[in-house]
């Protein structure tokens, strides 16, 4: 039912707009940050890495850029799951994150340097 209610998300972010959309992301988020966790099992970490993927992408910029502070940190974390798809997911991700997260993912990698 969880994976249900995600794949529906991505979708609605899409047809409302980024914008319109922003606060029922921050509304989702915690849920889907809690599934990342290393204590989830494999299938719950990819599912929340993949589907906050896919709703970034959906928001498209600029809406995104208000959430790269809170979600690069655990993009990169999931760089090193021991699982090759949630890993996978994550690096899908980032890469959704760099491209659609505009000034702020610019911001963020130049503080990296």
């Amino acid at each position: 039912l969880i994976e249900l209610a995600g794949d529906v998300l991505a979708p609605l972010a899409s047809a409302l707009g980024g914008h319109a959309f922003s606060p029922y992301m921050a509304g989702f988020l915690p849920f889907l940050l809690a599934k990342s966790r290393a204590n989830y099992s494999v299938a719950e970490r990819s599912f929340a890495f993949g589907t906050i993927g896919e709703i970034l992408l959906a928001m498209g910029s600029p809406a995104v850029g208000s959430f790269v502070k809170h979600l690069l940190p655990l993009f990169i974390a999931g760089l090193k799951d021991s699982d090759d798809e949630v890993r996978g997911n994550a690096v899908y991700g980032l890469g959704v994150l760099a491209s659609q997260g505009g000034e702020e993912a610019v911001r963020h990698r130049s503080e990296e340097r």
